[in-house]
């Protein structure tokens, strides 16, 4: 039996806003949404409050997208509800779009709403909440994750609610009926299994539901005890980050060893933010690298004396040595401190990194005999999923990659030694990573699983978008592997 939705329903009366921006796709839920805020407004025997209804045209699917746009312009003209359309300008050949529309909207609410007095009302509701958990499952989220859609959230500054989170969409499209709105928009990407979420939304939760009728109460009574786990940990790794860490730069490798595991990833998540002076979550791998370098750096291990960088974002880095943590937001200095090397490599197709050259370029066609080719000196990516930002830096202790068609992890010491180059070639090779720091490319020695080629057919050459790297010492100029493909 389903709830009943209205504005007693909610916690609505409990805001304490002047003014209320409401994210407005047009969709079921934000168009109901969009109703409450505005009966909850003109109540005069509530706290009253401004709210404006804010469109994002997206620019991804054409007419569709702009019908979206003139239909919620309309349905607010029609009811007397301020509007607002804010172009985002996607680009439909980027590469992870949903990401980058979230940046974007995330951006503009940070420029537009004031902080304390203002807050953001979006639409998510019940379902979307049990989808999100399967898609930070999917992504190996911690509990944090896995309930990051909550009723209330502060994230740079800005007040996020979340009033519909208790009713499932069916029920959302009752209310709208009972109220007259049958006509409410559907984006036509949400019935395709491409993405994600479609596939998880149309595939995998009716099919659970299938075998298992309950599983839906069942699955957010799970979200509700993960957010109670959450919300303590989260206390906790915010505790012991005010006591021993905040308003550091310098932080001593001690003081987060001593940080219980599941805090580890909270309390740097924290320190990160107030350094960067924004709302920054790391990905996984970061997260995995630092604790893996706070481990060996430890006063009591014998790795304490040695120097690691860990790339962050952008231009900058963590440096691990000598028993600190430091933080630098310039990775060119971090570069020179650690003998590395940023190379944007559009910009500056040619460069040198201690006795060695490397030199890109971007290739439409490529011969398929070219991936047999064994010297390793000369290798080729897709280009439209590979970084415009790489690293060229030394050998470190503990380095490791997936090599290219493996089904591991291998450390880099373990396939020079089973390399036929000798000791001081090796000895001198350098290693290639993406930002994040990971291993793309040991010169002479293995690519990784970065950036693949799509295998789109048995003809001689291959036609695409391809990257072409290659590597040269610089005293023995024969070492070529990109004879195939010709210097340019």
């Amino acid at each position: 039996m389903m709830n009943r939705l209205s504005i007693n329903s909610l916690s609505i009366y409990s805001y304490e806003f002047e003014k209320i921006y409401v994210g407005f796709s047009g969709g079921a839920d934000s168009t109901a949404l969009l109703l409450l805020l505005q009966a909850a407004s003109v109540n005069s025997s509530l706290n009253q409050f401004k709210f404006e209804a804010v469109h994002f045209e997206h620019g991804l699917r054409g007419e569709e997208s702009r019908n979206d746009a003139k239909w919620c312009r309309e349905f607010c003209k029609n009811r007397s509800i301020p509007f607002r359309m804010f172009e985002l300008g996607m680009d439909p050949r980027g590469n992870n779009i949903e990401a980058e529309a979230r940046r974007k909207r995330v951006e503009f609410w940070k420029n537009t709403v004031e902080p304390g007095t203002e807050a953001v009302a979006l639409g998510h509701h019940a379902d979307d909440n049990i989808e999100n958990l399967f898609l930070r499952l999917l992504r190996g989220s911690n509990s944090s994750g896995l309930t990051a859609l909550r009723a209330e959230r502060v994230i740079d500054g800005v007040t996020y609610l979340r009033p519909l989170l208790g009713f499932y969409r069916a029920e959302i499209e009752e209310f709208l009926k009972g109220h007259g709105v049958s006509d409410w928009r559907e984006d036509s990407t949400n019935a395709e299994l491409v993405r994600t979420r479609a596939i998880i939304r149309n595939a995998v939760l009716p099919e659970i539901r299938r075998h298992f009728p309950e599983s839906r109460k069942a699955l957010l009574k799970s979200l509700d005890a993960l957010r109670k786990d959450a919300e303590f940990m989260e206390a906790e790794a915010e505790r012991y980050f005010k006591e021993k860490i905040k308003g550091r730069r310098r932080v001593e490798v001690a003081k987060f060893a001593d940080i219980p595991q599941a805090l580890m990833f909270r309390v740097l998540r924290l320190w990160l933010s107030s350094l960067i002076g924004r709302d920054f979550t790391p990905d996984s791998n970061l997260a995995e690298r630092f604790e893996a370098e706070i481990t060996r750096h430890h006063p009591e291990s014998a790795a304490g004396s040695e120097k690691k960088s860990i790339p962050v974002f952008g231009s900058s880095a963590l440096v691990v040595q000598k028993g600190f943590v430091c933080f630098d937001k310039d990775m060119e200095t971090v570069a020179i401190k650690i003998n590395m090397l940023v190379w944007e490599w559009r910009t500056n197709p040619a460069v040198e990194f201690t006795g060695h050259s490397f030199k890109a370029f971007v290739v439409d066609s490529i011969e398929r005999g070219f991936f047999d080719d064994r010297s390793h000196m000369t290798v080729c990516f897709n280009a439209d999923a590979f970084p415009d930002r790489l690293i060229i830096r030394a050998r470190e202790p503990g380095d490791a990659m997936v090599p290219f068609k493996g089904a591991g992890t291998v450390t880099v010491k373990k396939l020079l030694e089973g390399s036929s180059l000798d000791s001081d070639t090796r000895r001198q090779l350098p290693v290639v990573t993406a930002p994040d720091g990971e291993i793309i490319w040991v010169p002479g020695i293995r690519r990784s699983n970065f950036a693949n080629i799509p295998d789109n057919g048995e003809n001689d050459m291959a036609n695409g978008n391809f990257l072409v790297i290659k590597c040269r010492r610089l005293d023995d100029l024969t070492q070529d592997g990109g004879q195939r493909i010709g210097d340019s």
